[in-house]
């Protein structure tokens, strides 16, 4: 917080009044339209835009409320743990794998905060994904390149590591 206090003083006084209002308009921005994504497929246009404008402001650090950020933290999960279009059975709606490597680091970003919350994520589809691009008779062979689904595994592999204290531990057994 200091640190932020710091930043402001080094910026002109106009700007500095500007900036919870300018948080607020990007922020209702950002959950309707990834809800908007989300229902209507629209993975290309809208999905990329919305996350980018949220992985902005995560890099702005403007404060996010707790539930804000639990709703984004459900939401952007869902749409990280889609099926990608490199999978073997890939349908005309499913999501390229480069888009779901950007999402699963904009979701790391934003469980990186999230720490204090009580929040339950569903484990299966984390591991489903994990093992489709793991096991030799699972994985797609259909990606684009080894280093994209080298990128893919890892990203997933970096959200299992973040995740890991909002799955229910009841499924442990």
């Amino acid at each position: 917080e200091a640190e932020v206090r710091g930043l402001q003083a080094s910026m002109p006084p106009s700007y500095v009044s500007g900036l919870p209002a300018e948080a607020e308009r990007m922020r209702a921005l950002v959950v309707p339209g990834l809800r908007a994504a989300a229902a209507s497929g629209d993975w290309d246009r809208g999905g990329r835009l919305y996350m980018d404008l949220l992985k902005r402001y995560l890099a702005i650090k403007h404060p996010l409320p707790d539930e804000v950020r639990a709703e984004l933290i459900r939401l952007v999960y869902a749409l990280a743990m889609q099926r990608t279009a490199a999978d073997s059975s890939a349908a005309a709606g499913d999501v390229p794998p480069a888009l779901c490597v950007r999402w699963c680091g904009v979701l790391c970003s934003l469980l990186r905060r999230a720490k204090h919350l009580d929040l339950r994520l569903p484990w299966r589809p984390l591991l489903t994904a994990l093992l489709r691009s793991l096991l030799p008779k699972l994985r797609p062979s259909s990606y684009s390149s080894r280093g994209l689904a080298q990128q893919y595994r890892a990203a997933l592999a970096r959200v299992a590591a973040r995740a890991r204290r909002h799955f229910a531990p009841s499924d442990a057994r």
